[in-house]
């Protein structure tokens, strides 16, 4: 049985998702430009290594608790949205294949696909976010108008 929430609760649980989407989003371009200066040889393989795979397992994270947040709201769009991408995150850190390691960087053509996948995941996140912005401004704007009615 789920939670029953008051307008106040949902819309303050939208707002928290939107601010997950918004730190995802930031990760995301962080993972990204980190890829991209390892692409150009900028920076050492493993000083890359070690700080992006932290990251990436935040990224995870935020992305499953803001899937939970989702399914307690009752936001079965934004869940809908989500699942495919949580489900090739933990299949992918299932096969081990989640996080960087050296030898995968060494290789241009993984380093490459890892490249494109953080970049359309960026989107990802940024359609996500836009998604749950606009749900908390309609959830508000709602909110403030049956309120003085």
């Amino acid at each position: 049985m789920y939670l029953s929430m008051g307008p106040v609760e949902l819309v303050f649980s939208v707002a928290f998702t939107s601010v997950l989407y918004m730190i995802l989003c930031f990760l995301q371009l962080y993972i990204w430009s980190s890829l991209n200066d390892l692409e150009g040889d900028i920076v050492v393989p493993s000083d890359v290594c070690r700080q992006l795979n932290p990251a990436y397992i935040t990224t995870l994270i935020l992305h499953l608790l803001a899937m939970v947040v989702s399914i307690v709201s009752k936001r079965w769009l934004s869940l809908v949205i989500s699942l495919p991408v949580a489900a090739l995150n933990v299949y992918k850190l299932w096969k081990k294949s989640f996080f960087l390691n050296e030898e995968t960087v060494r290789r241009t053509a993984t380093l490459h696909e890892h490249t494109v996948y953080c970049g359309k995941r960026l989107k990802y996140y940024i359609i996500l976010f836009a998604l749950s912005a606009s749900t908390f401004v309609f959830d508000l704007v709602r909110h403030f108008t049956t309120k003085t009615s």
